[in-house]
Parts: structure tokens; C-alpha cells; sequence
């Protein structure tokens, strides 16, 4: 890539004259070499100077009064003459290709801000933040999009708003300075919100990229968050934090909503929390007393409200020990001649095995050949290759095989007409250029090496063309580079033959790099040769446990070689569709293959979770839908709120083309919108009271369900028979009291008849003889009551699954047609199923009149931020995956479509029953009662493992084989033997609220100091 843009690296340092030389050393190492360097010395003690000369321009300004690190940055921009900004600080490190990598990102994309990864340098190794979006996701999204994620996560993901892992457009950050004052003291906290919510604002469009590293010094974590030396540096930083968020406010709250004003507040609140809390752990003078008490008043949000839960979840540290990729750059960089391999190097293809694209040559060959019946032409065509193969390798002592000879097989052989074969033969050669899309590690590899002027060659053994593997090659952007392919010169690199070339163009062997994805011929025979070799393991392997030290396949191996339960999930990879799907998801998983987490089966990801499990359930659900919908005429489906939410958006992008056809809905329900409907006279008061549980229901809560159903003149007896019980309207009633509360309620039987006439119009629009409704279960509830209640003609149910025959009682009795995906009820159900599955969105709570007609009332997001981050990343990652397949196969539907639906569901119910405790632990923010039950707080870890079917296998196994209930004692001690991690979480779930743990983390703290 010609005419490079000037990057300009600033950094401020402030006596670390030894950290600042280091890291002058490392940029000297960087693959990027049109950079600048300005040094800031914020008034060192000792002035900084350099002690050699480098490669690059640096140069070294001094402030002769320490300033603060926001103002030397400024400074240093001030000296700069680069088109791109990076900011770093001077005792961090980056990894060799961190700059080239983000400068060629923008370059690609002429974004403003492009965002890379870091690491945390800690004392014994490396360590990341596997909860950050921005370590699970790639984007390249307009700033208000970024700018609205920034501000909705109110600083928990300090990811986000550190400016040291970017590099900026140079206008954006002339921009962003020209709007902020010049701060008169030295500012200490929050100098990076200041500069990023700004810079995010302003910038027109933001992308991050991966493979590459910033090494953050873990000292900085300390020094600028734990550290309470004195009363007076806590009240310094509060002050730094107020001052940077008016700041902020008056930049841009001309530009900013309500709720965005709101979140900002509540963001400073949160940091100023942070240190009130470390005052008081230090600090119990009169003086510092008071300080804390007028710092506590000017906070718009209470304390309480911040849950040291929700505060720490982003801080989820993870071992990183893996820089295999980093060192293959490095050996690219000692080398003088750099080759690569083609297929599962530089590009990949959505098919677990190669030859899997035969199976669309099938639909092609039927119409071309005219056969009364199907045909598998996929069989004949690899008979065919592996007949070629024997025959040329007996006749000339060739290993490979060319396409043309394949065909010329498949006519001699199996007697098809070659002139039709040829057809078949160029339609082969368009599937091939078709599906190949970029390898983008294996991309950023070969991009690395022509960025230093290697001499780069690229080297396949493959029977398809050398045009055909050129026109490839073009599409992902790669040109002008020497190609040598076995079906030209029929010299492979299994054989060692195709490195031969290699030996005469005079440079050592140990100049000599190639890399390649298979062990054998890119590896072990390159190195047999003398070369030096680098392994980019095909992602299919690595998914699949080939390489056990990067990652040990549990997922596929459980699944799909094993078989689980009582059925033989192996079958499944019988299916064209179900390798299919399972190649995009290792594609995805392991594009650089050097990022796995052998810890964890999802690599601590809710995004490749989502990918992975909610994609492929999603897929066949919506599958099974569209059969049903086309089997059956429906005009319309109806998803229900909240748990539909997520099947529909996934319908709605794989049936885009046939929206004409039929008419998808979102029907605003819940249980407690219908309470209303249930009681429809004086005597269903008791069942009322005892089916749906409403002592477990505030009186608040009681009468915004039942509103349009109490008075006015009811609503005045309510008030004074809450005054003479002495009840809140935030209180609970008793069995009793409930049952005269309810007296004051108008049963809907007795509602005028143009007052039910109105209901039953509202909810006609989702059901009539030609809609179906799906929903994930379970009851059949819903759609009774309200066939029994407004004579529905006729009402169609799909549901995930059914828990009984309560629904099916119901169905019978109301002749509603009922199915179920599920031909059976899974172990794990109800919360953690639901949850991943339903929208992050309001809930229906009730349903009023507006302007005559019925309208449903929503109530609050019941979800933390934190929460809705996490779920948001599941769903994201569920619609990426529908977004591929429907996007690589949407000329083959046919062929995609032919699988049985229910069983991509089988990576989600191992993700429910099997999943590592790493992967259950990133829930470990999630607690619940039950709507309607009052109960104490459960953690939704606990919940979840209760239903682990392998769980309470092996403990009924160990201590209850005659019978007996285990006593608590023996489930503690398998816990502590079987897994450590569950028997710490359900010990502190246990004890936590217990006197004695309280006492005894005080003495910890007090007396033993841990």
C-alpha cells in the first residue's frame, strides 16, 4: 500500500524517563514506519531527554509547571504534524503490528475513530476483559449508534472511554480540543471520558479490529482507582469528576435527549460513588464526615441504586496466554520470502467438509440431465476424484488431478453426456468463486508481509484452475503475486515437491516462511524442507478439538460425535444444512484461531453464544415456522411479547422475500395484561387469588392491571378501606383483605357490552381462522381465555414446548389446533430459557382506553444495564448468524431447507445443560423472583444449575442410590469434589446474608488484614 499516512504518536511522561525510553524501543520495532514521536515532559523532576537517535522524527517538549496528563496530551497534539492521532501512555507497551493494523483499518474504512484491543500487564501475565462488546464483536457503525452505546453503559466498561487503544483522524481531535477549555489545574480523573464522549460525538463513523495488542501497565489501574493516600487527593478527584462532566453537559446537552442527560448524571454519580465508598473504608474523622456528607448531597441518584454486583461485572479479568499469531508476524518480519497456502489460509468457505459444495451441483444436475428421478450427482463426482487420483497416480506418478480429468472420469466411467457434464463442470467452478469469502487473519498476515516488501508467493494444492484460483484470490483482494497451483505444474506440497522452486532463488532457508493451515503439508514437510513454517489451523479443526491446547472441542465433541440424552444427535451431521451451519459457526469462533479459551466452551463470549446456540435454535425454529405457515395457508403469525420477540426478528430477515405473502405480528401480552380477563364474575375471586398468586402483587401494581375495570366511585371506597386497613399502596395485601379488594373490582362479564366489544376488536387483530400465534409455552392460557371469552371462530397455537397436558386439556376443550417444536420437554427450563430468548424490551402490564380504543401500557425495562448489555450481545450475535446464512445460501434455500428443524436446537440445549461454570458465570449478574411469587432474591446461577440434568444425575448417583434424600452435607461434598467454582457460588449465596459472614469479613478486613 503506497503513500501511507503520518501517524503521530503522543506521549506525556512525568518522571519515568526509564518506562518512556522502553517504549521508545518497542516503536522502533513496529511494523509501521511512517510515524512521528512528541514527548511531553510534564515537568519531570529530572528532565527527560533522549538517549539515542531513532528511526523516526521524535521530539521532546517540556512544561516547565506540571500540568496534568489531559493538558500535555493537548501539548503534544499541538507539535504533531500527523494525518492520525495515537495517545500512549509512557510506562504501556503494543504488541509489533498494533499500529499498521489500525492505520490499515482506516484506511479501508476512512473512519474517524478505530478501536483495537488491549491487554492488562499484570505481575505473572496477561490478562483481558472478556465481557467487553469490544472484545467480542467487530463493527464499523456512525457515530450516534457508538455515541448512544457509549453513553447508555454510564462508564461500567471503562473499554470504551480509555483513548490510549485508538487512533483518531487528526480534524476530530482538532475539533474535539477546540471545544474544551484549557483546564487550569491538573486534571487527575476522568481526562479519558472528557476526550472520548467528545470525540465520539463529533466523529462521523467508528470500527474496531482484533489480532492486535495494547499493553496496559496494571499499575495504571491501580494508581488512578485504589489509591486513597489522603482526605485531601479523594476531594481532588471528586472535584475532577464533577468538573469533567459539566464540561461535558455544556458541550453537548443542547445535542443530547432527556434520557441521555439522564444517564450522563447518572455515570458521574457512579464514579463519585466509587470514591465516597473509598473515603469511608479509609477515612472516620469528623472532617472527613462531613466531606463525604456534601459530596453525598450533590448526587442525583441514591447510593444504594448502584450495585457493587454491576459495578465489577466489566472487570471480569481472563487469562490470555496465547501470542502465537503475534509471533507469526514476527517471523514474518525476520524473513525475506514469505508463502501462503490458499484455501483455510487465505480464504474460507461456509462447508465443514470441502467437498460438501458438490451437494448443490445436485439440484443443477437434475435439471440438466432431465432424470425422471433425483439424483445424488455429489456421490458420482467424489467417486469420480478418487477414481482420477488412483488412475493418474498408477499411469504418471502424479498427486494431483486436474478438474477437466475429474470430468472426463465422470463420462467414462458412469457414462454422462460430456457436453453436459461441462456445464455441470462450469457451474462447479462459479459455486467455488461464490462462497469463498476472507480468511481475515490469514488476510491480515499476507497484507503484513506486502506492507514489508517480502517477496510473497502463494502456493496450492488444489485440482480447480490457476485462473480460477487467481479470479478467488482477486475477490478478497488479493493481486499481483506470483500463484503456483498442483493442477498446473502437478507438484504438491504434501509431496514437498511445490516448496522445490523455493531452493533456487538464493536466500537461506531460514529467510524462508510459509504459512498454511494444514499440520502435514504446511507445517511438518515445509519444516522437513529446512524452511521456517507458521500454522494457521483450519478453523473446522480447532472447533472441533484437533487442537486440544487452543481449544478442546466439548461443544462438537458432546453433540456431534458422542450423542447426548436419549438421542443420537450424531445423525445430524448426516445433513448437508447442519455442516453448513456448524461451518459458519467455527468460521466464526475461530477466524484467528490463536483467541481461544480452552476455559470456556463459548470462549467466554455471549456474542458467540448467541452466534452459535440462539443462531442455529433460531434458524430451525424459523424453519419449522415457515412449514407450518405455508402447510397450513395461514395469512399471519403472531409473536408473542416478550419471549417471540427474538424468533421474529429472526423470521422477519429470512423471509424478507415473502413478506407479500403473510403478515407477521407482535402481540403485546402478559399474564398479568390478562388478569382482568380472568375475572368475570364475583366467583372466580378465589381462583383468581390463588392460580395467579396476587398477595405477591403490590396494591400499586393490582390496580394499574385492573384500572379500566374499578370506578371512580370504587377507586374513592379503595382509598379509605386502604386507610382503615393502615395499607401502602407499595405494600402487599393479605388472602383476606384481597378478597374485599377485589369486591370493589368489576368483573368483565358484567362491563357493558360496547365496552367488551372494544377488547374483543383489540385482540381480533391477531386472531382470526388464518393466523397462528407462537409463543415459547407453555399454558395454551392466553389463547383459551380469550376463545372463550370473544368466540374466536378458530385459534392456532406453535410453541416451542410443552411441561404437560394442561395445555393440550385446554386445546381439547376449546378446539384449538396446538403444536410444538419440541417433541419433547427439555430439562432446563422456564428462566434461563426465556431470558436469552426474550426481548430487552418493556413489559405489558395492563391494557387502557385511548382516544376510544384499546392501547397496552408498558412499564419500566426491568433489566440492570449490565443485563441488557450482556443480553444484547446473545441477540446480536443470533441475528449475525441468520444474517450469514441467509446471505451465503440465498440462492439455495432449497438445499439449506433440507434438515430437520428441531435438531439445531441441539447447541442450544447443550449451552442449557452442559456449558462450562466459565460460561455460566458471565450470568452471574442475574437475579429473579417471580412475578408472581414474594420470595427473596435468587441468583439465576443457582437457579439454573438446579435443572442440570447431569447434576442431579451424578448426585443422585453418589448419595441418594437407596432412595433417600441427599442431606445437605453430602450435595456440599460432591459440590467441593465435582466442581469447586459451584461449591464456592452456592456457599456464598448460602451464608452471605447470615450475621456470622457479616462479622466475619469485618474481622478479615479490621483485624486480619485480607
Amino acid at each position: 500500500m503506497k503513500n501511507l499516512p503520518l501517524l503521530s504518536v503522543l506521549i506525556p511522561t512525568y518522571n519515568s524517563s526509564k518506562d518512556t525510553n522502553n517504549l521508545l524501543e518497542k516503536l522502533q520495532c513496529q511494523t509501521y514506519k511512517n510515524l512521528e514521536v512528541v514527548i511531553v515532559d510534564d515537568s519531570s523532576d529530572l528532565p527527560f531527554e533522549l538517549t539515542k537517535v531513532y528511526t523516526f522524527p521524535c521530539k521532546v517538549i517540556r512544561h516547565e509547571a506540571n500540568k496534568g496528563l489531559f493538558e500535555a496530551r493537548r501539548t503534544g497534539f499541538k507539535h504533531s504534524n500527523g494525518d492520525l492521532i495515537v495517545f500512549l501512555d509512557s510506562d504501556d507497551n503494543v504488541s509489533c503490528d498494533w499500529i499498521r493494523s489500525l492505520v490499515y483499518k482506516q484506511i479501508k474504512t476512512k473512519c474517524d475513530i478505530v478501536i483495537g484491543d488491549f491487554l492488562l500487564e499484570k505481575e505473572g501475565g496477561f490478562y483481558f476483559f472478556s465481557r467487553s462488546e469490544l472484545w467480542q464483536t467487530d463493527f464499523r457503525s456512525s457515530s450516534k449508534i457508538i455515541f448512544d452505546k457509549v453513553i447508555f453503559q454510564e462508564g461500567l466498561d471503562f473499554s470504551w472511554t480509555v483513548v490510549w487503544n485508538k487512533i483518531y483522524k487528526r480534524s476530530l481531535i482538532e475539533k474535539v480540543y477546540s471545544l474544551i477549555p484549557i483546564c487550569s489545574t491538573n486534571l487527575v480523573m476522568c481526562e479519558d471520558i472528557l476526550l472520548s464522549v467528545v470525540a465520539y460525538f463529533f466523529a462521523k463513523e467508528i470500527c474496531n479490529t482484533h489480532n492486535n495488542f495494547y499493553f496496559y501497565n496494571k499499575r495504571n489501574l491501580t494508581s488512578s482507582t485504589g489509591n486513597a493516600s489522603s482526605l485531601s487527593k479523594i476531594t481532588k478527584n471528586i472535584d475532577d469528576i464533577i468538573f469533567v462532566f459539566e464540561t461535558l453537559t455544556n458541550i453537548l446537552s443542547e445535542n443530547l435527549t432527556i434520557i441521555q442527560k439522564n444517564k450522563l448524571t447518572r455515570w458521574r454519580d457512579r464514579i463519585i460513588v466509587m470514591w465516597i465508598k473509598e473515603s469511608k473504608r479509609h477515612f472516620n474523622s469528623p472532617t472527613a464526615r462531613k466531606i463525604i456528607k456534601d459530596y453525598s448531597l450533590k448526587l442525583f441518584n441514591k447510593i444504594s441504586s448502584f450495585k457493587q454486583s454491576e459495578e465489577v461485572y466489566f472487570y471480569k479479568e481472563e487469562r490470555f496466554d496465547c501470542f502465537a499469531y503475534e509471533n507469526i508476524k514476527k517471523q514474518i518480519s525476520g524473513s525475506t520470502i514469505v508463502t501462503f497456502d490458499v484455501f483455510d489460509t487465505l480464504i474460507q468457505r461456509p462447508f465443514w467438509n470441502p467437498s460438501d459444495i458438490f451437494e448443490l451441483l445436485n439440484v443443477y444436475a437434475q435439471k440438466i440431465f432431465s432424470l425422471t428421478d433425483t439424483i445424488d450427482f455429489s456421490i458420482y463426482r467424489k467417486k469420480a476424484e478418487k477414481l482420477t487420483r488412483n488412475k493418474v497416480y498408477k499411469l504418471y506418478r502424479r498427486n494431483e488431478v486436474t478438474l477437466d480429468e475429474i470430468y472426463q472420469t465422470l463420462s467414462q466411467e458412469f457414462g454422462f453426456d460430456q457436453t453436459l457434464l461441462d456445464n455441470i463442470k462450469d457451474y462447479e467452478i462459479n459455486l467455488e468463486k461464490k462462497f469463498v469469502y476472507a480468511r481475515e487473519s490469514g488476510l491480515e498476515l499476507f497484507e503484513l508481509a506486502r506492507h514489508l516488501d517480502k517477496d510473497v508467493f502463494i502456493i496450492s494444492d488444489m485440482y480447480l484452475p490457476q485462473n480460477v484460483i487467481k479470479e478467488i484470490l482477486y475477490k478478497i483482494g488479493v493481486q499481483d503475486v506470483e500463484v503456483r497451483v498442483s493442477s498446473s505444474n502437478f507438484k504438491t506440497k504434501s509431496s514437498g515437491e511445490a516448496y522445490e522452486f523455493l531452493k533456487g532463488l538464493g536466500v537461506p532457508f531460514e529467510k524462508i516462511l510459509h504459512i498454511g493451515d494444514n499440520y502435514e503439508s504446511d507445517f511438518e514437510k515445509a519444516k522437513a524442507i529446512g524452511f521456517n513454517a507458521a500454522l494457521l489451523p483450519k478453523a473446522v479443526d480447532v472447533f472441533q478439538g484437533a487442537y486440544r491446547d487452543l481449544y478442546e472441542g466439548r461443544v462438537f465433541n458432546k453433540v456431534y460425535e458422542e450423542g447426548f440424552a436419549l438421542v443420537d444427535s450424531r445423525q445430524s451431521m448426516n445433513f448437508f444444512s447442519t455442516r453448513c451451519q456448524l461451518a459458519l459457526v467455527a468460521n466464526q469462533f475461530f477466524d484467528n484461531p490463536y483467541r481461544s479459551n480452552n476455559r470456556s466452551d463459548f470462549l467466554s463470549s455471549h456474542f458467540l453464544a448467541g452466534f452459535m446456540c440462539l443462531g442455529m435454535l433460531n434458524f430451525g425454529m424459523c424453519t419449522w415456522l415457515e412449514e407450518k405457515i405455508r402447510g397450513n395457508g395461514y395469512k399471519s403469525i403472531n409473536f408473542v411479547a416478550r419471549d417471540g420477540w427474538l424468533t421474529m426478528r429472526c423470521f422477519q430477515m429470512l423471509t424478507e422475500d415473502l413478506a407479500k405473502d403473510y403478515k407477521v405480528n407482535y402481540f403485546p401480552v402478559s399474564r398479568r395484561a390478562l388478569l382482568p380477563l380472568y375475572y368475570r364474575t364475583k366467583q372466580d375471586k378465589l381462583n383468581l387469588i390463588n392460580s395467579f398468586k396476587l398477595q405477591n402483587l403490590k396494591v400499586s401494581e393490582i390496580l394499574l392491571i385492573f384500572d379500566e375495570f374499578i370506578s371512580r366511585e370504587a377507586k374513592l371506597r379503595i382509598e379509605e378501606f386502604l386507610r382503615r386497613e393502615k395499607v401502602t399502596y407499595e405494600a402487599f395485601l393479605s388472602y383476606k383483605q384481597l378478597l374485599e379488594f377485589l369486591s370493589e373490582i368489576t368483573p368483565f362479564d358484567e362491563k357493558p357490552n360496547l365496552f367488551k366489544e372494544k377488547y374483543k376488536n383489540f385482540f381480533h387483530k391477531f386472531f382470526d381462522e388464518t393466523s397462528v400465534t407462537f409463543d415459547v409455552g407453555y399454558s395454551c392460557r392466553t389463547e383459551y381465555i380469550l376463545k372463550k371469552l370473544f368466540g374466536f371462530e378458530k385459534i392456532n397455537c406453535l410453541y416451542f414446548h410443552l411441561n404437560n397436558d394442561k395445555p393440550l386439556q385446554r386445546a381439547q376443550e376449546a378446539s384449538i389446533d396446538v403444536q410444538e417444536f419440541y417433541p419433547f420437554t427439555p430439562f432446563v427450563k422456564g428462566t434461563i430459557r426465556e431470558l436469552v430468548l426474550s426481548e430487552v424490551g418493556p413489559t405489558c402490564l395492563s391494557y387502557k382506553f385511548d382516544k376510544e380504543e384499546i392501547q397496552p401500557v408498558y412499564g419500566e425495562i426491568d433489566l440492570s444495564v449490565s443485563q441488557q448489555i450482556a443480553l444484547n450481545l446473545m441477540h446480536d450475535g443470533c441475528l449475525r448468524f441468520i444474517e450469514q446464512i441467509k446471505r451465503q445460501f440465498k440462492d439455495h434455500k432449497k438445499e439449506i431447507l433440507l434438515f430437520r428443524p428441531f435438531e439445531s436446537s441441539y447447541p442450544f440445549e447443550y449451552f442449557l445443560n452442559y456449558s462450562s461454570f466459565t460460561d455460566k458465570e458471565n450470568f452471574e449478574i442475574f437475579e429473579f423472583e417471580d412475578a408472581f411469587e414474594k420470595a427473596k432474591m435468587q441468583n439465576l446461577i443457582d437457579l439454573w444449575q438446579e435443572q442440570v440434568p447431569r447434576a442431579i444425575t451424578k448426585t443422585n448417583e453418589l448419595f441418594s442410590s437407596d432412595g433417600k434424600k441427599s442431606t445437605k452435607f453430602a450435595k456440599a461434598l460432591y459440590w467441593y469434589i465435582t466442581d469447586k467454582n459451584i461449591f464456592k457460588s452456592k456457599l456464598k449465596n448460602k451464608i452471605q446474608n447470615e450475621k456470622l459472614y457479616s462479622i466475619v469479613r469485618w474481622l478479615n478486613r479490621k483485624i486480619l488484614k485480607i
